[in-house]
């Protein structure tokens, strides 16, 4: 995953364009009691939102760069 591990740090401000979906996602999870996997959670533009609404999450990554970005 070096591709991903090298775009992390400029990775958010690209993707955070993409806003619509996070709460269908937040409500899912509401829905389903939690806790949530999310496979390929690369920076957690899904998995923070769900956790700030106090949900456990448990998210997954090859990239250690992504998940450095989303552990911050």
């Amino acid at each position: 995953m070096a591709l991903y591990d090298r775009i992390a740090s400029f990775y958010d401000p690209w993707s955070r364009t993409v806003t619509e979906d996070i709460e269908f996602y937040v409500e899912a999870a509401r829905v389903s009691g939690g806790p949530v996997v999310e496979l390929a959670v690369g920076t957690g533009r899904i998995a923070v939102p769900i956790a700030k609404a106090g949900i456990a999450v448990i998210g997954v990554d090859l990239s250690e760069g992504m998940m450095a970005v989303a552990r911050a």
